[in-house]
């Protein structure tokens, strides 16, 4: 990357979702998208572009826990998302709203007496047990993975609760060899993430694809009349991404910022 022919600008993103909504919210031509599979490699190839005085590149990363357990970067050619992830923003979005609307039963739905503000409350209490463990692997080096985990065997399908003691003994059958894992990690948790800040927002802790996950199984077991194959986290956020209002993600701090950028090297987006 250090000997690029280019007259527009590069953005590098970490996936391929990002990448997709970025061209969705953004007009910005000429511009080349990179997907660079991971938020260090991001980072890393600005510093080298940085380094070569190259200012026509942008790096677009997750927030996750930079700023907590992660360093900052400190380039001004890097911007993070406002929340832990985009995919957050997207379900807090009205988008969210309309789409799980559709797909949810009516008469299932009237039960929850402030509506949908009480679904997304519900889904993100389920979804925090799992983000507490993803802080403490970001910040003890840990790793799990979370992809094969099966919600219906510790959340409640009546109310969406999370079961803590049965989500830390399931996760643990799935990694044998880190058995050591036990309930207490989510205490160790809470302390960790209060001594940062004890109002840190849910929005900064939970992962976005947790959020989807929880909300289509909401809508399989609890809200909607779906099977798992009928209905799951990759097609709900599929939905919702299409759904989503170019103005009302332009709106938001990081697209801001990412427009800005634009703006002080000559593009309009």
């Amino acid at each position: 990357m250090r000997a690029i022919d280019h007259q527009g600008v590069f953005i590098l993103v970490e996936g391929s979702n990002d990448e997709t909504i970025l061209k969705f919210v953004l007009d910005i031509a000429p511009a080349s998208f990179m997907m660079a599979f991971g938020f260090a490699n991001v980072v890393a190839a600005i510093n080298i572009l940085d380094a070569d005085a190259f200012t026509r590149a942008l790096g677009v990363i997750d927030r996750d826990y930079h700023g907590i357990v992660l360093p900052m970067p400190v380039s001004a050619n890097i911007v993070l998302t406002d929340d832990r992830d985009l995919e957050v923003h997207i379900f807090n979005s009205s988008a969210f709203d309309r789409v799980f609307t559709q797909f949810a039963s009516n008469t299932k739905l009237s039960k929850e007496v402030n509506g949908i503000s009480d679904v997304r409350n519900k889904i993100y209490l389920a979804a925090m047990p799992m983000a507490k463990v993803r802080f403490m692997c970001a910040k003890l080096g840990g790793a799990y993975k979370f992809s094969d985990l099966q919600l219906g065997k510790f959340t409640e399908k009546r109310t969406l609760a999370v079961d803590a003691e049965k989500f830390i003994s399931h996760l643990r059958g799935q990694h044998e060899k880190n058995g050591q894992l036990d309930i207490s990690v989510l205490a160790t948790a809470d302390a960790h993430l209060g001594q940062f800040d004890p109002k840190l927002p849910r929005e900064r802790i939970c992962r976005g694809h947790d959020l989807f996950s929880f909300a289509a199984f909401g809508l399989r077991v609890l809200w909607g009349n779906f099977s798992g194959s009928q209905m799951t986290a990759e097609h709900l956020e599929g939905i919702t991404v299409v759904a989503c209002s170019k103005d009302e993600l332009r709106q938001c701090g990081f697209c801001s910022r990412v427009i800005n950028w634009c703006g002080q090297h000559g593009l309009a987006a």
